[in-house]
């Protein structure tokens, strides 16, 4: 990808469970709709999927932001009830690429110092980037 177009787009680094890229690897959906909100079309994602297999799966493009694009976008939640997350993103994969991702390479994001326990994320999802960030991922 060019840089001047990565230098020009707003670019969001998503944590996701590891199931639901295996329901949908080019679909992203939240529980709670500010986080939904903060991504629109066109922005780019830096897809991270969680343990057990902490990697970077690639950098997409955001094609669609909707409600319901697949109604069996389901996460278990930890009562165990298969919940379903409705603010979803249809995402186009940009750079293949699974980048393996741990905590020595997280504590040198710029928004890493926000999370009071980086082990958790402190349950959030979404994370603006800077281009440092995206030289760093992509270094890896």
């Amino acid at each position: 990808m060019e840089r001047s177009l990565l230098v020009s787009r707003i670019k969001w680094f998503v944590v996701h469970a590891p199931e639901l890229y295996d329901i949908n690897p080019n679909l992203i959906g939240f529980r709670d709709p500010s986080e939904w909100r903060s991504i629109k079309e066109g922005h780019i994602v830096f897809y991270y999927r969680t343990t057990p297999h902490q990697r970077i799966m690639g950098m997409y493009w955001v094609k669609k932001s909707q409600e319901g694009i697949d109604k069996n976008f389901r996460i278990t939640n930890d009562r165990g009830i298969r919940e379903y997350l409705r603010h979803q993103h249809e995402l186009v994969l940009m750079e293949p690429f699974q980048c393996s991702f741990g905590t020595m390479d997280h504590k040198r994001l710029s928004f890493y110092h926000i999370l009071k326990n980086p082990t958790r994320w402190d349950n959030q999802h979404v994370f603006k980037m800077s281009m440092g960030d995206v030289e760093l991922i992509l270094k890896n």
